[in-house]
């Protein structure tokens, strides 16, 4: 996750989103590198697979502020 997040920051989101999907077959109900996944396809203008996966966080954990902020 350490590297996703270097990743992301310096912008090469299609190397975070590699990294978090790799994580992510291995973790799957992780809620926080789903939602990752989730912002970094925003950050590629992918808006419906950003929705798909931010929406799964939400199945996992429906409380998960940062995912109802994302949603709304």
């Amino acid at each position: 996750m350490q590297r996703v997040t270097k990743e992301a920051n310096r912008g090469r989101y299609s190397q975070a989103i590699r990294l978090l999907q790799q994580y992510l077959e291995q973790v799957p109900t992780n809620v926080t590198a789903r939602r990752n996944l989730g912002m970094a396809y925003l950050e590629m203008g992918e808006s419906k697979k950003a929705e798909q996966h931010i929406m799964e966080a939400l199945n996992l954990d429906p409380q998960d502020a940062y995912s109802l902020l994302l949603i709304g």
